[in-house]
């Protein structure tokens, strides 16, 4: 008998995930390392 190592996460799954890394990284860029939104006094309250 062969192992059977099929993928057992499903696609939709990965795909969110995938979607949610890039959507955070995106969001990341915007208010925390660019300062492109946030500046002064609301930077500092939200942690940077």
């Amino acid at each position: 008998m062969k192992p059977d190592y099929k993928n057992w996460v499903p696609k939709s799954m990965v795909y969110g995930l995938t979607g949610g890394t890039i959507a955070a990284f995106i969001l990341f860029l915007l208010f925390g390392a660019t300062g492109a939104i946030l500046k002064g006094s609301p930077r500092l309250v939200c942690g940077n």
